[in-house]
């Protein structure tokens, strides 16, 4: 009985001694907040992401240092590319925090399907990130684009589509979730949102959604 009764304590001792055992530091990952899809050059797929340093988006722990980077790698699968970014960033990538998806007008003519598949199916992206078709360049100029109001362009575009949406229906609410079901629903088609820039992307002057 005794014994049984010890078995019983440690069980429950162990419950309250369980350390984060997932925990990752803010210097060993690197926040992913915007994905572009356009062709690629000498590959299927061209994938460009932004990515976010956390300690330079707080005022408080800035060190003055960028705070997003913009890194392009190609590939024939999205999900092939999606991993092999630690070529050129040497930070675990998290994409739990995604919030826009650009895709040009050149992919989305072609098809989506075949590389939505990837992000409907991961299990760490949510589905409440903004889906935009880019007209007239590519899509990864628009993770380029500076703001003076918002340090990642990701954010900037996300806010700015739920603020156009709640207040005059500017822009489609459609999420990831939507557009699987929309698109495979019999008599339904998808609406998304466009964006394109104007003047010369490389300055990224001005941003027109």
């Amino acid at each position: 009985m005794k014994l049984f009764k010890l078995t019983v304590i440690i069980s429950f001792s162990l419950l309250f001694l369980t350390g984060c055992w997932d925990r990752a530091e803010l210097s060993e990952v690197s926040i992913v907040t915007g994905v572009a899809i356009d062709k690629g050059k000498t590959k299927k797929y061209r994938l460009t992401i932004e990515t976010t340093e956390a300690r330079e988006m707080n005022y408080q722990t800035a060190t003055g240092m960028a705070p997003s980077f913009v890194y392009s790698l190609e590939g024939d699968a999205v999900g092939e590319i999606a991993h092999k970014f630690n070529i050129s960033n040497a930070s675990r990538l998290v994409y739990s925090h995604m919030r826009l998806l650009a895709i040009s007008q050149e992919v989305a003519e072609t098809g989506t399907m075949d590389f939505m598949d990837f992000f409907d199916r991961n299990r760490e992206m949510r589905d409440d990130f903004s889906i935009v078709i880019v007209r007239g360049q590519d899509a990864g100029s628009l993770l380029e684009v500076t703001n003076m109001y918002k340090k990642s362009p990701s954010l900037k575009i996300f806010t700015q589509l739920n603020t156009i949406q709640k207040e005059w229906g500017g822009a489609p609410d459609i999420k990831l979730n939507d557009f699987v079901r929309l698109y495979n629903a019999q008599g339904q088609s998808p609406v998304l949102a466009a964006a394109r820039l104007i003047g010369d992307p490389k300055k990224a002057e001005m941003l027109r959604t």
